[in-house]
């Protein structure tokens, strides 16, 4: 069994009042020698995501370095472009599995013809049927003119049927 030791930097020793973004690395940093350890534990990890852990993790503890000895809190952007690039990163997708996307809504008000559409992730099979019969019921109701309803039911017999 190897055992990693890693430098964990005393920021609260070094700034007087910890900052956000100084929480915020050593939050990164604790997530990234966590899934370091777990790599270098695993026979089946690959040399390139330990190395990209790793340049990770450098790239943290120099952030974090840099800030003690200036004596202010890291830049907010730097943070977050950091954590930004972590959490989008292969290593972690490959780890925790792929992000879901933030950015799309569930639901778009405006979709064709005025009417709301719900954007649906996965439906089960039962769902999906029920999803089918309550739009053939839908249809079914809809007026198909614009003066009078028809139904189109298979009991309806019209009078321009043939």
């Amino acid at each position: 069994m190897v055992r990693v030791l890693y430098w964990l930097p005393q920021t609260s020793e070094s700034l007087p009042a910890q900052s956000s973004s100084t929480k915020r690395l050593s939050a990164l940093l604790t997530s990234i020698s966590s899934l370091l350890a777990s790599h270098v534990n695993s026979s089946l990890a690959a040399p390139a995501y330990i190395a990209s852990i790793r340049y990770f993790q450098h790239r943290v503890l120099t952030m974090l370095q840099e800030a003690q000895q200036e004596g202010m809190p890291p830049c907010g952007a730097k943070v977050e472009e950091l954590e930004r690039e972590w959490w989008n990163s292969e290593v972690v997708a490959a780890w925790y599995g792929p992000k879901m996307p933030q950015g799309v809504p569930q639901t778009h008000k405006k979709g064709p013809k005025g009417k709301d559409m719900t954007r649906k992730i996965a439906l089960t099979q039962s769902d999906q049927n029920r999803e089918d019969k309550r739009l053939r019921e839908k249809r079914r109701c809809e007026p198909l003119g614009a003066i009078v309803p028809i139904r189109c039911d298979a009991s309806f017999v019209g009078l321009n049927d043939e």
